[in-house]
C-alpha cells in the first residue's frame, strides 16, 4: 500500500506522503478501496492523525482497525466491502474473539 512502481524497470520506491487536499473529500458516501487505502495511507505518513480522520471522515476507530487489519491480512483488495464481509471472521480469530 505504501510502494508504487516508479521506474521502468520494476524497481519499488516509496511514496511521498500524501498532501490533505488529495485525500478523499470530507463528505465520501461511498467508500471504495482506494480511498480507504488513501486515508490509511495519510495516517502512516503523519499527515491525518487517527482522530482527525475519524472526525473527519465521521467513522469510528473500529472501522478504521477494521480496515488496517483487511490490509494487513489481504492487502488493498481486501479493503472492498464484500472482502471485509469475507474477511471478517479471519480477523476475529486473529484477534483471538
Amino acid at each position: 500500500m505504501d510502494v508504487q512502481d516508479t521506474d521502468s524497470g520494476g524497481g519499488m520506491a516509496p511514496m511521498a506522503a500524501p498532501a490533505i487536499d488529495s485525500l478523499p473529500p470530507v463528505d465520501t458516501k461511498r467508500w471504495v478501496a482506494r480511498r480507504k487505502a488513501a486515508v490509511l495511507d495519510a495516517i502512516a505518513s503523519g499527515v491525518l492523525s487517527r482522530a482527525d480522520a475519524c472526525a473527519r471522515y465521521r467513522i469510528s476507530e473500529a472501522e478504521l482497525r477494521l480496515w488496517e487489519r483487511a490490509v494487513a491480512c489481504a492487502g488493498v483488495p481486501g479493503l472492498r466491502v464484500t472482502r471485509v464481509q469475507i474477511y471478517r471472521p479471519v480477523f476475529a480469530a486473529r484477534d483471538g474473539r
